[in-house]
């Protein structure tokens, strides 16, 4: 486990909401997969960096979730 869904698990284990928006550049959206792998909710942001694609990721982070 990477520090990333170990961190979010901590935050779960805490009672708080975590999730990731993630922004693989290839093909094989390790980032993503790793985060599903440890069930930690998250959102893509394809097809360009953060910046090029900045209304994706305010859009992924606005996304719905499951309850609070």
């Amino acid at each position: 486990m990477t520090v990333i869904p170990r961190f979010a698990a901590s935050l779960t284990g805490r009672g708080l909401r975590a999730g990731l928006v993630t922004n693989d550049q290839g093909g094989g959206l390790v980032d993503t997969v790793l985060a599903q792998a440890h069930a930690t909710p998250v959102e893509e942001v394809v097809g360009g960096c953060f910046c090029c694609r900045f209304t994706s990721l305010v859009e992924a982070v606005a996304a719905p979730r499951g309850p609070a």
